[in-house]
């Protein structure tokens, strides 16, 4: 299996805001809890993609509506100005999805497998996405998003980390975000 990264163009991107908690055993058998939100989030990853600490602050935690051109979504990190793409954080790939449709809207419930692009291979959990976006003139008018996710971490690349299991919550509303 294969997972392709996302790339920004005219794909459709919303500003989120996400919460959730870790929790594990460490090597002494304590049993630890780490907070999961935005700012940790666009740490671990855009650090882990090269970005130099100084530079966190220009970046901004997305939702990537159909990421990858066949209905997979993403929870992406990208710079705040330009919408360049820096790092995929969640891919969601292989939704089933429950949908209604008028002329106004859509109203959906995806069910999709979560996947880490530093630990190929097997998805690492799930999540459950109820959306609604509403449309006038053709174009996007409103965009609500709420998601429900569990993974988990394998130890990271110089075992700094434990194994984890994570639960997390997104949501998002609002426009499309236009960059410069």
């Amino acid at each position: 299996m294969t997972l392709s990264l996302p790339t920004i163009g005219s794909a459709q991107i919303f500003k989120i805001s996400f919460k959730g908690t870790c929790s594990g055993t460490n090597g002494d058998g304590a049993v630890f809890k780490e907070e999961v939100n935005n700012k940790t989030l666009i740490r671990d990853y855009g650090t882990r993609a090269g970005v130099a600490a100084t530079n966190l602050n220009k970046l901004i935690l997305v939702f990537h509506l159909n990421a990858d051109g066949q209905g997979g979504d993403s929870i992406d990190v990208v710079d705040k100005k330009t919408g360049a793409f820096v790092v995929s954080v969640f891919p969601m790939m292989f939704a089933q999805v429950a949908s209604q449709t008028t002329e106004n809207g859509v109203k959906e419930k995806r069910f999709t497998h979560v996947f880490n692009i530093y630990d190929p291979g097997n998805f690492r959990g799930t999540a459950i996405l109820s959306q609604q976006m509403n449309f006038k003139n053709g174009k996007t008018n409103s965009f609500n998003l709420d998601g429900d996710m569990q993974w988990y971490l394998a130890p990271g690349p110089q075992n700094t980390n434990w194994f984890r299991i994570c639960t997390g919550k997104f949501n998002s509303s609002g426009k499309p975000i236009v960059f410069e």
